[in-house]
This record gives C-alpha cells, sequence and structure tokens, in this order.
C-alpha cells in the first residue's frame, strides 16, 4: 500500500513498552493473541495503544468445541508450545467482546470442518462439497450462526470510548 503523508505501516510488537506510541488507527494481530495466558493484560494494552474509534483485526484458534477440546487435552503432553499456546475458551471470547465493540465476527471452519472429515472418508465428496461449505462459512448468515463449534475465529473489532 505504501506510505504517504498521514499513512504509515509498522511490522512491530504492538505491546513492547519500548514503543509508547498510541495511536494506532488498526491494529492487525494474526495469529497473535491466543498465545497470551493473560489475554486480559494483552486487549487492555492493545485498547490503549488504539485511537479512539481505532479497529483491531485478529484471528486465532478456539477451543470452544467438545472434540477440540478433547483432541486438545490428548494432544497436550506432547505439543512443543504447550507452555505459550491458550485457543480462545468461552471466557476468551467475553474478554474480547466486553472491550471493544465487535463490528464482525466469523466462524472459521465452522461448517467447513466438515469437509476435511468428508475427504478422510472420500476425497471425492469432500470436492464435491467442500467449497459450499467453506463458503458457507463466509456469508453475512452465517456470522449469526454461533461460533462455538467453529475451529478458528476473526474479529473485526473496534475501540469505543
Amino acid at each position: 500500500m505504501g506510505e504517504a503523508g498521514n499513512r504509515h505501516f509498522k511490522v512491530m510488537d504492538f505491546l513492547d513498552p519500548a514503543y509508547d506510541d498510541a495511536g494506532f488507527d488498526v491494529i492487525y494481530a494474526h495469529a497473535v493473541l491466543h498465545h497470551f495466558r493473560y489475554l486480559d493484560v494483552a486487549l487492555d494494552l492493545a485498547r490503549a495503544k488504539l485511537v479512539p474509534g481505532g479497529r483491531m483485526i485478529t484471528y486465532d484458534p478456539l477451543q470452544t468445541w467438545w472434540p477440540v477440546r478433547l483432541l486438545r487435552a490428548l494432544f497436550r503432553p506432547f505439543q512443543g508450545d504447550s507452555d505459550w499456546e491458550f485457543p480462545f475458551t468461552g471466557g476468551s471470547l467475553a474478554s474480547i467482546e466486553s472491550r471493544f465493540s465487535v463490528q464482525d465476527r466469523v466462524g472459521i471452519f465452522n461448517r467447513g470442518k466438515w469437509a476435511l472429515v468428508i475427504g478422510a472418508v472420500s476425497p471425492a465428496l469432500a470436492r464435491r462439497f467442500g467449497d459450499r461449505l467453506f463458503a458457507d462459512d463466509l456469508l453475512p448468515a452465517s456470522r449469526k450462526r454461533p461460533i462455538r463449534a467453529a475451529l478458528h475465529v476473526t474479529y473485526n473489532l473496534r475501540r469505543v470510548d
């Protein structure tokens, strides 16, 4: 996108205390927030870095669907990053939604996850139905569906004062 008089892009740790600028219009946190054990602290710091009306875009894994909770519990002893990986729970979602105005929220791999299951049994059927299932996750009507059965969530959040 380039830089212009009022547009600057920075690739950085927006929570680094050495960088005290609090004038961000947008913070893009792709697969970042689920690495914070104390999510509330990270959310408060990120919110403080945004200008009033500023946006934060996120994308992180969920741990709200019971089969995923079970699989993660079984895999956890073998997981190399278990000390610093905290997929979102129902409490995480509530914490996010209590600090920001949710402009949009999409559950990724909500219905689309079934294409993965179908593909394990029949790749031909997965090809036939997969695109439709994945596309359904992105339709406006699907955003009204509960996201707790999704595998990931993406948020478009706005700081409201």
